[in-house]
């Protein structure tokens, strides 16, 4: 080699991107080489700015900045600079990464497409398995004998998973999305050689530090892991599956209308092509994250369905727990100073979040964002709170911020207040505070007996007047209290963020009266006025003793029927029929234990006004039937059969039919749901207690309750209207303004 190459300097600017800098001489001139390297997917707009250098000079033209693109898997040279006599270099380099054109991904991508579509045609033959239902060493070890790993056919790696359509996705990311498999961006090239590599759910325990946003608005999920990572043991208990496996096959569990429910997921996550995933994911290397978003991306039925939405409901379906919302207006800085003080004493879960901040025409949501609060403490007088951000950009830089004045030497030994930890934290004043956040959220984390049932509001009409119809519970519970003690009811209905649920089954209003039969008279022993809301709670403190609950509604917002039929298609293209499939079943899982049984489905074909013997049961099990790997016996049908099997009997029905069907299982012509309403009790109890199922019909114990709210809080319909007020309505009664819930 002529060239005089020497000093070789060899530095990774980026993970995945390398210059190289050196010298090389010819008999005539001396030059300074740079070549950059990418072995990554993406490309560089790479700017090197010579200006102020001394005997220096381009061959090819006069200018000292250089602008150029670099492509993806290759390493040019892009400065080739003459450095003449008595030299002086200064160097200013700026670089733009940027992924590849569109059509340089989809080329790229293709083979990659391709063998993915071959992989879930091949395991398609497993997808009769109700894999949530598994021994999981058995199924792992199963798929490790085929040298195959899990695909989720009930949430696949395509778009519809998404939520969004390739054009959508190129449009909002600016990619073709690739699913790729967790191992495969998480692990080192060295690592991925050993065949069973696979990434930790968790390296040392979720934490709210390890959070890291995508390009997802779904700050309410990653405000509620960050909260809940307070206490990682949370996280670590709704990890069904403990350590992960190289056949990408993970079982975690959410509370989804207050009951906690399986979910089988597969290690295919929304990547950049060859890349990074676009959504969340953890700080190290690491699954729990992006395990937990898609758990929830999978309850909801898709990543686009995260979208906005309310911390407060993202906690209770990760803890199960009591968890409830205040409004900051509601209350003074002393009340919220002691109250939020209260909570942390016991050890209560308490965030934050920040006021909606409007920017032109559009709102940035930023209440979405949900804060952890660790500390409260008061020096010479000034309220003080410590918050966590999970996010790590913002910084606080407002009064007793860590550089602040206000934290002398004689405050730093009174509060302690940790300014040196690195852990994302910040104090503010209680006047700051509440100039930037609007909302509390508490949620009650303690060792709780917990019993959670079915219940089901009923439309019922009168027995002599065919014009007085009556929305109640179908049930009463009677409740057994050994010991007194703390207890909390909640009535939780489905999140109308369910594929279907807001359009054909909307809040309505929830409800919980309690009451105790004293000798042959009922007595009001505690009272939660009705509200629209996913759930609602009753907070409470019980002597021992036999009591009722009763679930109550007024059916705001619950129609009887719509004049107008929907032309939306009865199949299973229509998302509003997965919702019916979905609440039909429940409804009919008498048990509540996600199977149907003989006598179960045998109500469900009585509905539709069928019949059904044991010998076409035992049919319908050989074709829908729950299966096991070992080709047990089957006795039951899941959700997952039933499905099929409804989809089936809907494919033999003329339109008419459908319709018809459909109204005999209670929904009308829109695909509302008409006759009945399915809600969760949750018993909350600081001491172990009993609780039975009654039939409320049976005792009109509808009735009897709303007697005691009149005779409490009612209003004689004898006293004359206000004059002053002709648009007052005159009512049998009303309630007064009765809420125990404020500070529960």
């Amino acid at each position: 080699n002529e060239n005089d190459v020497r000093k070789v300097k060899r530095t990774q600017v980026v993970p995945g991107i390398f210059m190289e800098k050196y010298q090389e001489q010819d008999p005539s001139n001396l030059y300074y080489v740079v070549k950059i390297e990418i072995t990554i997917f993406n490309r560089m707009e790479f700017t090197a700015d010579f200006e102020g250098s001394q005997n220096v000079r381009f061959e090819n033209g006069e200018s000292l900045v250089l602008k150029t693109i670099i492509e993806p898997f290759t390493k040019p040279q892009v400065v080739r600079l003459i450095l003449d006599k008595n030299w002086n270099l200064k160097t200013k380099y700026k670089f733009t990464l940027m992924l590849p054109t569109i059509e340089m991904q989809r080329e790229k991508l293709v083979p990659m497409q391709r063998q993915l579509a071959e992989d879930m045609k091949r395991f398609q033959s497993l997808n009769y398995l109700d894999f949530g239902y598994l021994d999981e060493a058995e199924l792992t070890q199963h798929l490790k004998d085929l040298n195959w790993h899990f695909i989720d056919y009930d949430f696949p790696p395509t778009s519809q998973s998404l939520g969004m359509s390739e054009e959508e996705t190129i449009s909002n990311f600016e990619c073709i999305v690739h699913w790729r498999r967790a191992r495969n961006f998480l692990l080192t090239p060295e690592e991925l050689k050993k065949p069973d590599a696979c990434p930790p759910i968790s390296i040392r325990g979720a934490s709210s530090l390890d959070i890291r946003p995508g390009k997802l608005e779904d700050f309410w999920i990653l405000g509620a892991l960050a909260v809940t990572g307070e206490y990682p043991t949370l996280i670590d208990r709704i990890f069904v599956s403990k350590t992960s496996n190289s056949t990408g096959f993970t079982l975690v569990k959410l509370c989804r209308m207050a009951r906690w429910k399986k979910l089988a997921l597969d290690d295919y996550f929304p990547c950049f092509p060859l890349g990074d995933p676009i959504f969340t994911h953890a700080r190290e290397k690491e699954s729990w994250l992006l395990y937990l978003e898609k758990a929830f991306a999978k309850l909801f039925g898709s990543y686009a369905s995260l979208q906005k939405g309310d911390a407060k409901h993202a906690i209770a379906d990760i803890t199960g727990c009591p968890t409830y919302s205040f409004s900051l207006e509601d209350m003074t800085l002393e009340d919220a100073f002691m109250t939020i003080n209260d909570w942390l004493t016991q050890k209560f879960l308490v965030a934050s979040c920040t006021k909606e901040i409007q920017t032109g025409e559009k709102s940035n949501a930023i209440n979405e964002f949900a804060y952890s609060i660790v500390r409260v403490a008061e020096y010479r007088g000034t309220k003080l709170i410590k918050l966590r951000n999970p996010w790590g950009e913002f910084v606080w830089t407002g009064d007793w911020a860590p550089d602040s004045e206000q934290w002398t030497q004689d405050a730093i030994e009174t509060v302690k207040p940790g300014l040196a930890e690195n852990d994302m934290t910040f104090w503010m004043n209680f006047e700051h505070f509440f100039e930037n956040f609007d909302r509390l959220i508490l949620c009650k984390i303690a060792q709780w007996h917990e019993l959670r049932l079915k219940g089901k509001f009923v439309q019922v009409t009168d027995s002599l007047d065919d014009n007085i119809n009556a929305f109640c519970s179908r049930w009463f519970y009677r409740l057994e209290v050994s010991k007194r003690g703390k207890i909390i009811v909640g009535l939780h209905q489905e999140d109308e963020r369910y594929p279907g649920v807001k359009a054909t089954r909307p809040y309505f209003d929830l409800g919980i009266c309690i009451i105790k039969l004293e000798g042959d008279l009922y007595r009001l022993i505690q009272y939660c006025d009705t509200e629209i809301s996913r759930e609602v709670f009753l907070d409470t403190i019980l002597d021992e003793g036999t009591y009722f609950i009763v679930p109550l509604s007024v059916a705001v917002c619950m129609e009887w029927g719509s004049s107008e039929p929907s032309p939306s298609p009865i199949d299973k293209s229509n998302p509003a029929i997965q919702g019916i499939i979905r609440e039909v079943f429940e409804k009919y899982d008498f048990l509540s234990n996600d199977f149907l049984e003989f006598n179960e489905i045998k109500e469900f074909y009585l509905a539709c006004g069928k019949t059904l013997s044991e010998a076409e049961y035992k049919e319908l099990l050989q074709k829908y039937g729950k299966r096991g790997l070992k080709g047990s016996s089957v006795t039951e049908i899941s959700f997952k059969g039933f499905t099929l099997l409804f989809y089936d009997l809907l494919a033999t029905m003329s339109v008419e039919k459908k319709k018809s069907f459909l109204k005999e299982l209670g929904y009308d012509s829109n695909l509302f749901s008409f006759r009945s309403r399915l809600f969760t009790l949750s018993v909350h109890s600081e001491y172990e207690v009993q609780i039975d199922t009654e039939d409320a019909l049976l005792e009109n114990i509808d009735y009897t309750t709303h007697k005691l709210l009149i005779k409490k809080f009612g209003k004689s319909i004898d006293e004359k209207p206000d004059p002053n007020n002709p648009l007052e309505v005159e009512a049998f009664f009303y309630f007064n303004e009765f809420d125990n819930q404020k500070n529960p």
